[in-house]
């Protein structure tokens, strides 16, 4: 992993963390500031807070973090004694400080919007089905490195549009969140469940045999089961499962097997209800 990855993941752990991070970097660069004077320019480094504290804690802190930054920018500004300094001008640079720090903030936070709604479904939050290809592509060149297998569940509500015909479209959209909550609660740290369209969804296994992969499958199965049977709600829930090797199959393939699989769940499953 990536020094800055492992730096992020490590700041993620913990909010206080962020924080105490997010405002000891302030703090240094003020006094590296204050210390220099104007023989060296620490404008930049008076941004990273304001991105961490914006990436990390969110719009709120972001903005908080900006307005440390300004006051300690100005300050720091303001103590090396420059005889041109006057309140008026003192006031006009803080607040041009500040307007630039909360730019760089709103125009984070829009950045991250627009790249999470490219990689995640709206309705469910997990991710869609570009970002599973994605994921799929780099766990199968891993899994070609490591040698360890990886595998796929592919689930479909079995009659969806009948719950949505006859409850409205509602119940489907519940449905849906029903689903995505239970893969997403169910699913271990390196699982990547997504919602491919419509009423299909797949989890990526990494690491993850055959066996392994139907232990989940059932404890799945169970679990989105019984929040239907709650609602006394006439759909199911169908599971395929493949499993593979680094790379010798192709995505497509790997896919298809998924999908075929679960068809032929859905036929069983059909074939029970009509016997």
């Amino acid at each position: 992993m990536h020094p800055i990855e492992m730096f992020l993941e490590w700041i993620h752990a913990s909010r206080s963390r962020a924080v105490v991070v997010a405002v000891a970097l302030v703090a240094t660069t003020g006094l590296a500031d204050y210390v220099t004077g104007y023989a060296l320019a620490f404008s930049l480094f008076y941004l990273l807070p304001v991105l961490l504290a914006t990436h990390v804690l969110g719009k709120r802190a972001g903005l908080m973090v900006a307005a440390l930054a300004a006051g300690v920018w100005t300050l720091a500004q303001l103590a090396t004694g420059f005889p041109d300094f006057n309140g008026l001008r003192s006031a006009w640079n803080l607040l041009m400080r500040l307007g630039i720090l909360l730019l760089v903030a709103y125009l984070l936070l829009a950045l991250e919007t627009e790249m999470k709604d490219a990689r995640y479904d709206y309705l469910t939050d997990l991710s869609n089905r570009r970002q599973f290809m994605r994921v799929l592509d780099a766990e199968r060149n891993r899994s070609a490195r490591t040698g360890n297998p990886y595998s796929i569940l592919y689930l479909d509500i079995n009659h969806f549009k009948t719950l949505n015909d006859t409850l409205g479209h509602a119940a489907g959209d519940e449905a849906l969140r029903i689903v995505a909550t239970t893969l997403h609660t169910l699913s271990r740290r390196m699982d990547v469940p997504a919602r491919m369209g419509g009423d299909e969804f797949a989890v990526l296994l990494p690491d993850t045999d055959a066996t392994e992969c139907r232990v989940i499958a059932e404890r799945i199965d169970r679990a989105i089961a019984g929040e239907f049977e709650k609602r006394q709600w006439p759909v199911g829930i169908s599971i395929g499962m493949v499993t593979a090797c680094g790379i010798e199959e192709t995505i497509e393939d790997i896919l298809h097997t998924a999908d075929k699989t679960m068809y032929q769940a859905k036929r069983g499953e059909a074939r029970q209800e009509s016997g």
